[in-house]
């Protein structure tokens, strides 16, 4: 099968009918009226797009996520909502056919080359015993692999396939240009910490058919998978200096959220941290939203992921 029609290429009131993958599926209650119609969220590697169907009762295929369907219906622009898809129940089919990469959302970035910058990154390390604990974690060809293919979030920055690839390099660049405005910081520290900070993403999230939860990191969260594998790691190592264990530490799981804070930065490199990922974090979380949202017409759109408007002009 050959998927012909992306989201990405979707616009309002034109006839769709192509393949997408269930990224979420909903049952509703319709407010004014008695009964409930289906809500899906569809997705491609391009994008996403919420889909409706008011007679939900008529599907003769049992969906569910993660499943790819050939959908026929009309895009829409919802005034609210933004771009949907009304389908017609009848002409939904299951798609056995299919190249998974077409449904898979990816980083537009030359993977290759990122991987090259990290390690090149890595070899300017100084510190001894931080080069050689960046070492260990990317001569072991498993964790690369996870690394290079896991998401940074699940929802709302980099949540796509080399997501935690692409913000680490961003942070590191981040980091690299706070280090050269305040050359007393210990750069190796702050940069080492920049490629670890979220090494606990490789265990949170699982992909399949779908990007997903994973278990555990739905129960644990990142913040301590990342202290479990790097206290392991560091297990490996005998003579590790104590007080550069600690600070190493301390920045994996510093954070200023109210969600899953061990602690808060109380040191500058661990601060420096810090503010170098949320700056990454928010401004590709809003090219993103913007990304999706760029032939909209007004000037204000009221985005469900964040709960409040965006200015568009």
């Amino acid at each position: 099968m050959v998927k012909e029609k992306w989201i990405k290429d979707l616009g309002g009131s034109e006839e769709v009918e192509t393949e997408f993958m269930i990224l979420e599926k909903e049952t509703k209650l319709f407010v004014s009226k008695e009964g409930e119609y289906l809500q899906l969220q569809l997705g491609d590697k391009t994008g996403e797009i919420s889909a409706i169907c008011w007679n939900p009762q008529l599907i003769k295929s049992d969906i569910k996520k993660g499943d790819v369907i050939k959908v026929k219906g009309i895009a829409q622009k919802h005034k609210e909502y933004g771009l949907q898809i009304i389908f017609n129940p009848l002409d939904i089919k299951l798609s056995e056919e299919y190249e998974l990469s077409d449904f898979l959302k990816s980083t537009s970035k030359d993977v290759t080359k990122l991987m090259d910058e990290l390690l090149q990154t890595i070899g300017e390390i100084k510190t001894e015993e931080l080069n050689k604990l960046l070492q260990s974690f990317f001569n072991d060809v498993e964790f690369v692999k996870k690394f290079k293919e896991s998401p940074a979030t699940l929802l709302f920055n980099h949540n796509y396939i080399g997501g935690l690839l692409e913000h680490t390099i961003n942070v590191i660049r981040i980091c690299k240009t706070i280090c050269n405005n305040y050359p007393n910081l210990n750069k190796d520290l702050l940069i080492t910490a920049s490629i670890l900070n979220k090494i606990g993403k490789t265990e949170e999230y699982k992909i399949d058919r779908v990007i997903d939860i994973a278990e555990e990191g739905g129960l644990i969260g990142s913040v301590i998978l990342n202290d479990r594998i790097l206290q392991k790691k560091l297990g490996e190592f005998e003579d590790f200096p104590k007080d550069l264990k600690l600070k190493l530490n301390h920045m994996i799981v510093s954070r200023f959220s109210k969600y899953g804070a061990q602690q808060r930065p109380k040191f500058p490199e661990a601060s420096a941290l810090v503010y170098a990922d949320y700056l990454d974090s928010n401004i590709q979380g809003f090219n993103q939203m913007f990304e999706e949202i760029k032939d909209e017409e007004e000037i204000w759109f009221y985005n469900k992921k964040k709960g409040y408007y965006l200015y568009l002009k």
